[in-house]
C-alpha cells in the first residue's frame, strides 16, 4: 500500500515540475518589471544620506565622550556603607577627625571639631564646603577633573594635590599649605588668581587685613640651616647696623628692586635677592626693612626671614626675635618649629627643650609635635 502511494506522489511531482502557468502577455510584464524594481540598488536622496551621516558621526562623539568623562564620584562617611549624605552638614569630634572616602580615590580628612559638607558632586569632582575648622585633602589627579573647596569668603581651585584648608570665622584667620601640585586661591586681600606651589602656604587675617605668603616649616631655604657650620654670627642679630647703607644700594640696582620707599619695597627686594642666589644682599635688604619699620608686622616677617637665612645659633636668635614681636603673629607657628630645629642644630640642648615645651603647649597638634617630643624625650633619656 506504501509503494503505490510513493508512485502516485512521484508523479504529481513530475507533472508540476514540467508544467508553466499559462500567464497572458500583460500579467508576464507586470511580473517581470516588478522583479527588477525589487532587484534594482535603492539610492537614497543625498540629504538624507547627509543627515544618516552626521547622525553616525555624532552617536560616535557621544560615545568617545561618556568613554573619556570621569564619573560622578559618591563618597563615604568614616567607612560607612553607601553613599554619602550630599549638601549634609557633618561634623567631627572633638578629639576625633572624621574621614571622607571617594570613589575615585580622593580622601579628605576633616580636622578634630570641624564642620563641613560636601555641597555638590559632578563628574569633574565636588565642591566641599568648610564651615569653620580645618581639612586636609589628598585629592587623586584625574583628566579633566575639578575640585573646589570653599571656607568663607575664600575659594580654593584643585586638579589633583595635596592640600591643607583651615578657617576661624570667629577670628577671621584663613590659612591654605600646598604639600603637592598647585592651587588657585582667591578671596579678601588676594590680588586676584594667588597660585600657590608645593611647599607654599597663604595666609590672611581679616581683621588686621593682612596676607602673607611663606613657606611650608618642611621646606628648607636655599641658604637656611644647611649653614650651621658658617663662622659664628655676631653677638646681637642687629649689630653693625652701618652694614645695610653700605649693601643695600647694590642690593636695590641688581633686584630691580625700589629703593628704601616701605618695609613692603625691602620685603620685595629681599625676596628678589633671594631669588637671584645674592643671599648678602637678601639678608641687607631684610636689615634695612627691620631699621626702617620697626614694630610693624613687615619688620618681624623680615626677622623670621632673616632666621629663616641664617645659620642655626643666629637663626635661633631671629625667630626668638619674631615671637617675642608677634606671637599670635600668622607665621607664630613656624617660627616655634624652626626655633627647636636651630637650637638643636647648635647644640644648644637645654634650650631646644625649652623651645620644645613651649610649643607642644600651644601647638600640641602641630608639624613640629613630633620633633618637640624626641627633643623632651632625650631630657628624660
Amino acid at each position: 500500500m506504501t509503494e503505490p502511494r510513493e508512485r502516485l506522489f512521484k508523479a504529481w511531482a513530475d507533472a508540476m515540475a514540467n508544467t508553466t502557468p499559462e500567464l497572458d502577455p500583460r500579467t508576464r510584464q507586470r511580473v517581470l518589471a516588478a522583479h527588477a524594481e525589487r532587484a534594482r540598488p535603492r539610492a537614497f536622496p543625498l540629504g538624507y544620506r547627509w543627515a544618516l551621516g552626521g547622525f553616525a558621526v555624532a552617536v560616535a562623539v557621544a560615545v568617545l565622550v561618556m568613554l573619556r568623562a570621569p564619573a560622578e564620584p559618591s563618597f563615604q562617611v568614616a567607612g560607612r556603607a553607601g553613599t554619602g549624605p550630599i549638601g549634609a552638614w557633618l561634623t567631627a569630634e572633638p578629639n576625633r577627625a572624621l574621614p571622607l572616602v571617594f570613589s575615585e580615590g580622593t580622601q579628605v580628612l576633616l580636622g578634630q571639631g570641624s564642620r563641613a559638607r560636601v555641597s555638590g558632586v559632578t563628574r569633574g569632582g565636588a565642591r566641599i564646603e568648610l564651615s569653620r575648622g580645618s581639612v586636609d585633602a589628598e585629592i587623586t589627579h584625574v583628566p579633566g577633573a575639578h575640585w573646589t573647596f570653599g571656607a568663607g569668603p575664600f575659594e580654593v581651585a584643585v586638579t589633583g594635590t595635596h592640600l591643607d584648608v583651615s578657617w576661624a570665622p570667629d577670628t577671621g584667620k584663613f590659612e591654605l599649605s600646598v604639600s603637592r601640585g598647585s592651587v588657585v586661591v582667591r578671596g579678601p586681600f588676594i590680588q586676584g588668581e594667588q597660585e600657590l606651589r608645593a611647599g607654599q602656604t597663604c595666609r590672611v587675617d581679616l581683621p588686621r587685613r593682612l596676607m602673607e605668603l611663606g613657606q611650608l616649616a618642611a621646606e628648607q631655604a636655599p641658604s637656611g640651616h644647611t649653614s650651621a657650620t658658617a663662622p659664628p654670627p655676631p653677638s646681637s642679630p642687629e649689630s653693625k647696623p652701618e652694614a645695610v647703607e653700605t649693601s643695600v644700594p647694590s642690593a636695590s640696582s641688581s633686584s630691580g628692586a625700589p629703593r628704601a620707599v616701605s618695609a613692603e619695597a625691602w620685603l620685595e627686594a629681599a625676596r628678589a635677592a633671594r631669588l637671584a642666589g645674592h643671599p648678602d644682599e637678601e639678608r641687607a635688604a631684610l636689615l634695612a626693612c627691620r631699621r626702617r619699620a620697626p614694630g610693624q608686622a613687615a619688620a618681624a616677617q623680615a626677622a623670621y626671614l632673616l632666621g629663616r637665612a641664617s645659620g642655626a645659633a643666629e637663626a635661633a636668635q631671629w625667630f626668638e626675635t619674631y615671637l617675642r614681636e608677634q606671637p599670635q603673629g600668622l607665621l607664630a607657628r613656624e617660627a616655634a618649629g624652626r626655633l627647636i630645629e636651630s637650637y638643636r642644630a647648635s647644640g644648644n640642648t637645654s634650650a631646644a627643650q625649652t623651645a620644645a615645651s613651649r610649643y607642644l603647649a600651644r601647638y600640641p597638634d602641630g608639624p613640629h609635635a613630633p620633633l618637640a617630643r624626641r627633643a623632651l624625650a632625650s631630657r628624660s633619656d
